[in-house]
């Protein structure tokens, strides 16, 4: 749970785990006299991705949040064959002619970078 605030008045408390859907926010304590706010939450987030490495051709599953509806992804520069298992898991094929590198996720709500790169063997 994510919680934004001063310690004294918690403005927003979020499951770290939420994907996409109606955020609804509503304040505790004497903020509630304001009401509460609605708005879209769509996190894109990169978690892991297995294997580490392998040759081009090899199929790599990506973990994270956000995927449903991913328009592209990318390693190193380069487009990859994918497939979106779930919103939490996409299937990808490591393309030809691109080298080691990061994986790059896109969706309509944002792009998600791997934080480290997959080698090819």
């Amino acid at each position: 749970m994510s919680r934004i605030g001063d310690g004294t008045r918690k403005v927003l408390a979020v499951a770290a785990i939420a994907v996409a859907g109606t955020l609804l926010v509503a304040p505790v304590g004497p903020a509630q006299a304001h009401g509460a706010v609605r708005g879209r939450a769509h996190a894109v987030t990169f978690h892991s991705f297995a294997p580490r490495g392998g040759p081009m051709g090899t199929t790599v599953t990506i973990v994270g949040t956000g995927f449903t509806g991913a328009t592209s992804v990318w390693l190193h520069g380069v487009r990859a064959q994918f497939s979106v298992v779930s919103a939490t898991k996409i299937s990808v094929v490591v393309p030809c002619h691109t080298s080691t590198g990061r994986f790059t996720v896109r969706t309509p709500h944002g792009s998600a970078r791997s934080f480290g790169s997959f080698r090819i063997t």
